[in-house]
């Protein structure tokens, strides 16, 4: 079960230096999101987000690692990716509500940061070019999570041998794209 960390020395803005999102930012404006923002250690094993629920935080590992798995349609997991210190996570439900697409697990024990969407929006307020920066970094996090998959599909699309079966993947991720930028 996720710890508050009440009881821990606070998180300095030195702590920060672990995640890119903050590198841009002055120690003040570190301290304005810090002022915001909780510390919660999770250990290894325990699920921080779950697929299917709303929880509209956007989270940064300053230590240990996590994975991002998909429950699949046979009832099995599909582990998606493994985030170490540094990476941040919850971002397509904070930005865009909606329902997490998958869980989020530890696999050793970490220390996260969470931001809520509420304070998102005082920081918003009183500080908004540390916002503005986290932001920036949050999309270019996603932009290169979308450029490498679509490196990856074009392969898998590319390595296809059957000429048939190439060109029904093709119209399908055709389809899927079309979906994808045209809502």
């Amino acid at each position: 079960m996720d710890q508050s960390d009440q009881d821990a020395p606070a998180v300095t803005p030195a702590d920060l230096e672990v995640c890119p999102a903050f590198t841009k930012l002055t120690n003040s404006q570190r301290r304005e999101f810090l002022d915001l923002a909780s510390r919660h250690r999770f250990k290894a094993g325990e699920t921080i987000l779950e697929e299917g629920r709303e929880t509209r935080c956007l989270w940064f590992i300053l230590s240990g690692a996590c994975e991002v798995v998909k429950t699949v349609p046979d009832g099995g997991d599909r582990v998606l990716a493994t985030l170490e210190a540094g990476a941040l996570f919850g971002e397509m439900s904070f930005f865009n509500p909606g329902p997490h697409s998958a869980d989020v697990r530890a696999i050793s024990d970490c220390t996260v940061l969470r931001m809520t969407a509420g304070n998102w929006a005082v920081l918003e307020q009183i500080g908004l070019r540390p916002a503005f920066h986290i932001a920036r970094h949050t999309a270019a996090v996603m932009s290169d999570r979308l450029r490498r998959m679509d490196d990856w599909i074009t392969k898998v699309l590319d390595e296809t041998p059957d000429p048939a079966a190439r060109a029904k993947r093709n119209d399908e991720w055709n389809d899927f794209r079309r979906k994808l930028f045209n809502g």
